[in-house]
């Protein structure tokens, strides 16, 4: 697959087309003022990798601390303090469920390839929704090159380690923030030190439907 994966630790900004969805790729990165941000409309996942945040709504004002994440329907507004580092995916006209988690967990909770291993620490609320993820690369990591049917945008929280596309390596360390363009073939290496990412997917092929969800599989009718 041709192409390269984009990294920068500056502040970054993408708008992407998938599947006939605009989503608005951002790195937030704050000097020493702090910044006021406001979605008027859609929804947006997020990530704080440093500094300070508050998230507020009609129904509540929530401060945010390093390591946690959240989904949020707009209309609302976001607060960074000075020095802050934010990862933003916002999406025009999608309905998220509106949560709150975190901080992050060392290693991931479920098995991913080559002795990695995922947390979903946002899940679709219905098969085919947004997600975001925890990605864990142990020590000594040789992954398998691989490609993703959409784009996958996300950052390095913590250790190093780095990307292989069509033999360039390219250094990662932790406030690194990355797009991988769909179908691109690429592979996570790392060395002595462990790795930690957050990743968006725009879909997923996972999740409930009217069908198939957790109160209608446990509920029996005689």
């Amino acid at each position: 697959m041709q192409g390269a994966i984009l990294i920068s630790n500056q502040a970054l900004t993408l708008d992407v087309v998938s599947d006939e969805k605009l989503y608005h790729l951002k790195l937030f990165k704050t000097d020493d003022a702090e910044a006021l941000i406001s979605y008027a409309n859609g929804s947006v996942i997020c990530y704080l990798h440093s500094g300070n945040a508050n998230i507020q709504n009609e129904h509540f004002s929530i401060d945010i601390v390093p390591g946690m994440y959240f989904s949020q329907k707009a209309p609302c507004h976001l607060r960074l303090s000075p020095h802050s580092t934010l990862l933003a995916v916002s999406i025009d006209d999608y309905n998220c469920l509106s949560s709150i988690g975190g901080p992050v967990e060392d290693t991931g909770r479920l098995k991913y390839i080559d002795g990695c291993s995922d947390t979903l620490l946002i899940s679709p609320s219905r098969l085919g929704e947004p997600c975001l993820n925890l990605l864990h690369f142990p020590p000594n990591t040789k992954q398998t090159s691989h490609h993703h049917p959409s784009f996958r945008f996300g950052m390095v929280i913590s250790g190093k380690g780095v990307s292989v596309t069509s033999g360039k390596y390219s250094n990662l360390s932790p406030g690194d923030c990355f797009f991988i363009p769909a179908l691109l073939e690429h592979k996570f290496d790392t060395y002595d030190n462990l790795m930690n990412i957050i990743a968006f997917h725009p879909e997923s092929d996972w999740g409930p439907t009217d069908e198939v969800h957790p109160m209608i599989n446990r509920t029996i009718i005689p």
